[in-house]
């Protein structure tokens, strides 16, 4: 179960509406999406909203039982502690993508800096989509949200780390992320592009 979009929040002056994201793309639509099911909106987290902090750990407990994640829940400690931390951190930057008034996609990414631009960098941490909303297009247009962020937060580019067997490493590269391996041959590869 995913958190609901609060009340009101759908106008957010930092709402990205995605209309129609799979024909934008030139996708073609699945039968099951219909005209006004296929929009997803992209905003900022607020972390002192109870909705959204709710959508921000169902949603990185849902990604971390993932294969992709660490294969198991996080821990309830984790669970407890994971909005704190992020509010005192000061440099996260936490997307929510709700679809039909559900929070179904997030990234949480963490500005950084480069010395050798001397401006700010945009590292995505967390990038997932829900399984019951997947193959839509919701993690690409996650991905521009996030890019269009940096850009607009004045960021030098944008950073990820991506093991090697996930498949979204192809979205990644697809969008222009190119990689390098990972130390050693570590099955990680480190992720840049370029603002």
């Amino acid at each position: 179960m995913t958190a609901s979009c609060p009340s009101g929040r759908s106008d957010d002056r930092d709402a990205i509406r995605i209309t129609h994201v799979l024909m934008l793309m030139g996708t073609p639509m699945p039968s099951d999406i219909g005209t006004a099911d296929s929009e997803l909106t992209i905003r900022l987290a607020d972390l002192t909203d109870p909705g959204d902090q709710q959508a921000v750990v169902e949603l990185t407990n849902h990604y971390a039982q993932q294969e992709t994640g660490q294969g198991r829940p996080l821990d309830d400690q984790v669970r407890q502690r994971l909005i704190p931390a992020l509010r005192e951190h000061g440099g996260a930057v936490v997307l929510l993508g709700w679809y039909h008034g559900r929070a179904v996609a997030i990234a949480t990414c963490v500005l950084g800096f480069s010395t050798f631009r001397a401006r700010p960098l945009l590292g995505i941490h967390d990038l997932a989509v829900h399984a019951s909303v997947r193959r839509r297009g919701f993690g690409e247009a996650m991905l521009r949200a996030v890019i269009d962020h940096a850009d607009r937060l004045g960021c030098c580019g944008v950073t990820l780390e991506v093991r090697g067997d996930n498949p979204a490493k192809r979205l990644y590269e697809r969008v222009g992320f190119s990689f390098t391996e990972g130390p050693h041959g570590a099955p990680m590869y480190f992720g840049k592009l370029v603002l």
